[in-house]
């Protein structure tokens, strides 16, 4: 029963892990940025979400952020590969 407990959990660890591919990427939408809270603030793009019921990306909106000190926040970007392109999301580095 561990076993199986153990293989459930793996397996939902590294589908949630994997990358999904798609032939063309979604377009870019134009989102109107408000104004920053303060002059410390950098703004965040929103990032795609990928929805495996409808298998499509969808954009969320992005946000104001008060790094930590000495981090930026590297945008996310789309990867061509073989099978189609992935989007690698933005991390604060």
């Amino acid at each position: 029963m561990k076993i199986y407990i153990l293989i459930v959990l793996l397996g939902f660890f590294f589908s949630a892990c994997s990358r999904e591919y798609v032939n063309v990427r979604p377009t870019h939408t134009n989102i109107k940025r408000p104004m920053s809270p303060s002059l410390n603030h950098v703004w965040v793009d929103g990032n795609w979400i990928y929805s495996h019921r409808a298998k499509t990306y969808s954009r969320n909106n992005g946000y104001w952020a008060k790094p930590n000190w000495g981090r930026k926040y590297k945008q996310g970007q789309w990867k061509a590969t073989r099978r189609g392109e992935h989007l690698v999301q933005g991390s604060w580095r």
